[in-house]
């Protein structure tokens, strides 16, 4: 009763549980939907396609293993990508780095890497990327000899995107729900999760493939759309200042 009272009353809490719920709905949708595309792709690729065998099916270990790695790659890249988002985000003063003497007498430096606006537009970032490689499977032509390797490609930036925003989900649950009670309050919002996979996987039934491509895109941008309400609006002014600065400067170097 204390988690749904506090999911109930705080609505950072409640958008929070509804994107996560959303983007990890979505990643256990794409496991149901990501093979028969591919193998009906597959169908007109043309000899030689790598990812496709001797009999023109897809190479399912191999693919499946390629997700995986690129899912890896991006966990690795995170700390990178974090870093460049909070540089962006963030004002100068922040940035500096703050040196404290040690007890050894040795110079440790932090830049405070976990400030939520940063975690918060990199996730909106991905989400939005994620619902444009969606969007690959509907818009390529079926029977074009091209499909399959652009689809497959477009799924490998995917598992790679997933690898990015999932460490940033973890750092955007330690900072907006109590520690105390997070364990509670996201079994309960694992709800969001099973509902959303189980219309998805029951929709693959009644539904094309690409439809059901077409309504995870749905849900990514709606994902984003919520993620990125959670910035401060002066931080986004903050941001598009930013922007417009970097588009004027590129214009008088032009």
């Amino acid at each position: 009763m204390g988690a749904f009272n506090t999911i109930i009353n705080d609505s950072k809490i409640s958008r929070i549980g509804l994107i996560q719920g959303l983007s990890q709905g979505s990643l256990q949708t794409f496991v149901f939907l990501w093979s028969p595309a591919l193998r009906k792709f597959a169908e007109y690729a043309p000899a030689g396609t790598l990812g496709v065998d001797e009999d023109g099916q897809p190479e399912y270990g191999l693919i499946f293993g390629a997700f995986m790695a690129c899912g890896v790659l991006g966990g690795f890249a995170e700390p990178l990508f974090h870093r460049l988002t909070t540089r962006f985000t963030s004002p100068q003063e922040v940035l500096k780095e703050e040196k404290t003497s040690s007890s050894d007498g040795t110079v440790q430096s932090s830049e405070g890497d976990f400030k939520p606006v940063a975690v918060d537009f990199l996730c909106t970032i991905c989400y939005l990327f994620s619902a444009l490689l969606f969007v690959v499977p509907v818009l390529v032509s079926k029977d074009s000899a091209y499909s399959f390797s652009i689809c497959a490609g477009a799924f490998l930036v995917y598992e790679f995107l997933v690898g990015l925003y999932m460490p940033c989900e973890g750092v955007i649950r330690s900072s907006y729900m109590p520690n105390d009670s997070i364990c509670s309050l996201m079994t309960m919002l694992r709800v969001v999760v099973n509902v959303a996979v189980a219309l998805g996987v029951v929709s693959t039934n009644y539904v094309s493939f690409t439809s059901a491509f077409a309504a995870l895109s749905v849900m990514m941008v709606v994902s984003a759309i919520l993620q990125i309400s959670l910035v401060p609006r002066e931080e986004l002014f903050q941001i598009f200042k930013k922007l417009k600065k970097l588009r004027h400067g590129k214009e008088k170097v032009a």
